[in-house]
């Protein structure tokens, strides 16, 4: 199977998560490519939830470990094709998840088939997971069941054609905050809940801006969600009151900060976002830690780095590091601490993920495909005695 046609056929199995679909469709597909190249594959489902499952294929000592996660996120409005019937146009493959990260699995499941009868299988290790676009709950679940593995490379699919060893934390708080309502016409005899959270936003922000990481750069703060005004409550109901001669006593909001040091979790952010309120003169109640995951800093892996430069100058490739400044979040950072192999990532390069006219570029299918194959080859080589 060529490599876009893997593809066209990962994309037509929705892997959103909502009340009526989930990964559990393309889960079963998964195993059942991967039988069919392998048919004495030990692959297992690893359940998450009732419904949902990672697909794992456990081997006592791989030399690479290779991961990716098989969901994407919701469909949105205004794409121009139907996300789910993939189009090929331009040198693109549109459809929901062709770039992220459905790309980099079609690469792979067609690179795995090109080499199978080149690499021992018994060095390979696969994990492929659920919900990393939404709560980790896929690689929440692998770590906890605290998998004993020693490979000499783990590899994420999840990435471009730019290598990656690195990437910022991810603190996530759903916060209320409490101020003294009151008439308008007075603003001094009330505390505004609303610039009161914008006002402790905009503290917290320049704080965390002088908290720096020569890879990583610095922490940056973003206020995702924000409603407010002067509420009432019955039953444990809170009755919203859109009223313009009173002072807002309430908020509800996120808080998302990115950070380079694993010294700023989730409980020094809360003691800090508590000080500053207290200056404020408001009252702040922490409803929900939603994250709390700490940064994946590069190692000193020079070694391991060359070699994967020279895989992709055998392929005809340039080669180039990713810039992890200012960079999203990778679930392979979760990793750190359970194995203590060098992590990289690698993936097929696209536009539009997380919007409207997603798509991967074909020709970066074939690089990765290449690179895939060159890996593969050069970690799961049978050995000869």
């Amino acid at each position: 199977m060529k490599v876009e046609e893997q593809l066209v056929k990962l994309v037509s199995i929705p892997s959103f998560v909502d009340k009526t679909n989930n990964e559990k469709m393309l889960g079963e597909y998964l195993l059942e490519r991967l039988y069919e190249i392998y048919p004495t594959l030990p692959a297992v489902k690893q359940y998450v939830t009732k419904e949902r499952f990672n697909v794992y294929v456990k081997q006592e000592s791989p030399k690479l470990f290779v991961i990716g996660h098989i969901d994407t996120v919701q469909p949105s409005s205004n794409w121009k094709t139907d996300p789910f019937r993939p189009l090929i146009r331009d040198g693109n493959l549109y459809g929901l998840g062709a770039w992220d990260m459905k790309g980099s699995l079609a690469a792979f499941l067609t690179a795995l088939e090109n080499v199978k009868k080149e690499i021992d299988l018994t060095k390979l290790s696969m994990l492929f997971y659920v919900d990393e676009e939404y709560d980790f709950l896929g690689m929440k679940k692998f770590v906890e069941k605290k998998p004993v593995l020693k490979p000499k490379l783990v590899l994420s699919l999840d990435g471009t054609e730019k290598l990656r060893s690195g990437c910022r934390g991810l603190i996530e708080l759903d916060l209320e905050i409490i101020g003294k309502s009151g008439h308008s016409s007075k603003p001094f005899n009330g505390v505004n809940a609303i610039t009161s959270t914008t006002e402790i936003v905009k503290t917290l922000e320049k704080e965390m801006m002088n908290i720096t990481n020569k890879e990583l750069g610095y922490c940056t703060v973003n206020l995702a969600y924000l409603q407010g005004g002067k509420i009432s409550k019955s039953k444990n109901q809170i009755e919203w009151k859109r009223e313009g001669n009173v002072i807002p006593d309430y908020t509800d909001c996120t808080i998302e900060i990115r950070t380079t040091d694993k010294k700023v979790d989730a409980a020094s952010i809360i003691s800090k976002l508590k000080e500053i309120s207290r200056s404020v003169g408001v009252k702040i109640n922490v409803k929900r830690t939603r994250h709390n995951i700490i940064p994946w800093k590069c190692a000193n892996r020079e070694a391991v780095t060359e070699e994967i430069k020279e895989i992709y100058k055998q392929c005809s490739l340039s080669f180039s590091l990713e810039d992890i400044q200012f960079s999203g979040y990778v679930d392979i950072g979760m990793l750190e601490g359970v194995i203590t192999a060098p992590k990289y990532t690698i993936g097929v390069s696209g536009d539009n993920a997380h919007a409207p006219n997603e798509y991967a570029i074909i020709k970066s299918l074939y690089n990765a495909q290449k690179i895939y194959e060159k890996i593969l080859k050069k970690y799961c080589q049978e050995e000869i005695l």
